[in-house]
């Protein structure tokens, strides 16, 4: 091999081994250039990802307050409307008045009351409130009498007043569950219409299913508010 073709074999070499560091060179210049591209795009993506779940956030929140507003509006509301309820059943609970109950004018009442709250009720409350109400009715077609039990009954003995009434209701409709389901005083009523139209009925079995209702029907309401339901709320 002459000396000029040892020259040109190494000089070709040099060229190549040239050419591949520019080349080398220029691929790593256009990755890096890639990678800041794509470094640029991935942060701008990530920047209005985080815009949209901010905003999606804040509109979350807004949801959220609106809601909790509005239930406490309905239970302020609910609370004033339940407080009227104590005030017209008070003609019919142990401790109360001792002159028969308007039945007219309790009926009346209540339906004033509950076409001025009635969207409040909740479902429980709103079943005993119709069965409270079909017995007023059931008793104002048949002209029946409420005549709650003598004192020498309930206050006579040494055994308390609660649980001679209790003692009472048991005797009359027989036992009451303790969670007084609905289904179990609808029967209660059930039971009461069908002996009326076959027999008289003593007057303050009358009254004892009457003042029943009521006091389960304002049980249910403080249920319904939220509030521990008491051991009797007579």
């Amino acid at each position: 091999m002459s000396v000029n073709t040892t020259i040109m074999i190494s000089l070709f070499a040099s060229v190549i081994a040239l050419i591949g560091v520019v080349f080398t060179a220029v691929l790593g210049y256009l990755s890096q250039r890639k990678q800041e591209a794509f470094k640029k795009s991935a942060d701008r993506q990530l920047t209005l990802l985080q815009g949209g779940l901010d905003s999606v956030r804040e509109k979350d929140v807004k949801t959220l307050q609106a809601s909790l507003d509005k239930i406490a509006r309905l239970e302020v509301a609910r609370s004033a409307g339940y407080k009227k309820i104590w005030s017209i059943s008070g003609s019919l609970n142990l401790f109360g008045p001792t002159e028969e109950p308007d039945v007219r004018e309790l009926s009346t009442q209540l339906k004033d009351w509950y076409f001025s709250h009635g969207l409040l009720i909740k479902k429980e409350s709103k079943d005993l409130y119709f069965l409270v109400q079909e017995v007023l009715s059931f008793a104002i077609f048949k002209s029946l009498s409420f005549k709650r039990p003598s004192p020498e009954l309930l206050f006579g003995s040494d055994e308390r007043p609660v649980q001679l009434l209790d003692n009472l209701c048991r005797d009359y409709f027989g036992a009451l569950d303790e969670n007084g389901h609905f289904e179990t005083l609808a029967s209660f009523v059930g039971q009461w219409k069908r002996t009326i139209n076959e027999q008289p009925v003593l007057e303050d079995k009358n009254w004892i299913l009457l003042q029943l209702l009521l006091s389960r029907f304002r049980s249910q309401l403080l249920l319904d508010l939220g509030l521990a339901e008491p051991e009797e709320t007579q």
